[in-house]
């Protein structure tokens, strides 16, 4: 979600920031900075930051499956899972966590950039120009967060993303690879209309113009707008991912009919374990711009910026 949110809502350059090269710059581009400078940056932040939030992702993914190393608690499942198996079973997954992780980031810059350069002035026409290359990313990336699942939630049986991928393949064919895929197709784009609205509703409540909005507070914005919309969503994602850590048992065991069996089951409650990781994850976006400006600094030192290397507008 919080990655949505900085694919969609930062989409437009924004409307107070302005370079010394006198160019609008977008949220993940520096214009002073070479396209692949500009691409280290953003792959470092997110690797960064992915890794040390990952374990988190690892407790709710355990809570939202009921997977039997998940405790009642977030921390308590952490705490189990460290002291039975070890530091690396907080980590259960990450491989394929960082390949999509970065390569969904690094498709979010080039569509930005791509953005940057139309000439759309509707905001619908935007959402849904940016949409579709990201459809396609998710679609092709997608065996990668159904691995992620197994090896979280079933560690004894997928133990590398390569054995994990084969076994899958080898056991339920390609549909065992893609299971969920058509409901995250779908789902997506409520997702991120909820979203942007939740962005637009914050700005709303704190009576800010987006125009008159430094670049803290389009983050900050953006953050709450993630939480109304993880609020909304959430349900959807624990049904998924129950989806994505078992095989089929029927054409029609999607995520729709997992939604409705967990919630006559375990009622409302149950929809949302986990979701204290979530609240605990959405301010990593600020931890993941404070370390892309870091690299940011370090890639214009090197071009010959001396800071402060942000033009005034930027702090505003």
């Amino acid at each position: 979600m919080v990655r949505a949110t900085a694919l969609l809502v930062y989409t437009q350059p924004h409307p107070v920031l302005v370079v010394e090269k006198g160019e609008p710059p977008h949220f993940l581009h520096d214009p002073r900075l070479t396209p692949w400078q500009n691409f280290c940056s953003e792959a470092v932040s997110t690797t960064v930051v992915k890794n040390i939030f990952y374990p988190l992702e690892v407790a709710q993914t355990l809570m939202q499956t009921k997977a039997p190393d998940a405790r009642d608690g977030v921390f308590p499942t952490l705490t189990h899972l460290y002291t039975t198996y070890g530091f690396s079973s907080l980590f259960r997954g990450n491989i394929a966590a960082n390949i999509s992780g970065n390569v969904l980031a690094l498709g979010g810059y080039a569509v930005g950039m791509m953005m940057d350069r139309t000439t759309f002035e509707n905001r619908i026409a935007i959402f849904l120009a940016s949409i579709v290359p990201a459809q396609l990313l998710v679609a092709a990336l997608y065996p990668l967060q159904v691995a992620k699942v197994r090896m979280i939630t079933t560690p004894s049986k997928y133990a590398d993303v390569i054995q994990t991928l084969k076994t899958i393949h080898e056991e339920e064919g390609p549909k065992g690879l893609f299971r969920g895929l058509g409901f995250t197709l779908v789902e997506t784009i409520p997702a991120l209309a909820t979203t942007y609205a939740g962005f637009e509703f914050a700005a709303f409540m704190f009576r800010k113009a987006r125009q008159d909005m430094s670049l803290s507070e389009n983050i900050i914005y953006g953050i709450l707008g993630t939480f109304i919309a993880a609020m909304l969503h959430y349900p959807f994602d624990t049904a998924k991912k129950i989806v994505q850590s078992k095989k089929a048992v029927s054409e029609n065991d999607g995520v729709l009919k997992t939604l409705a069996e967990e919630g006559e089951k375990h009622g409302l409650v149950g929809l949302y374990k986990g979701f204290s990781a979530q609240l605990v994850k959405l301010p990593s976006l600020l931890l993941e711009r404070a370390v892309f400006k870091a690299t940011q600094v370090y890639f214009l030192r090197a071009n010959g910026y001396n800071p402060p290397y942000l033009h005034p507008a930027l702090t505003a």
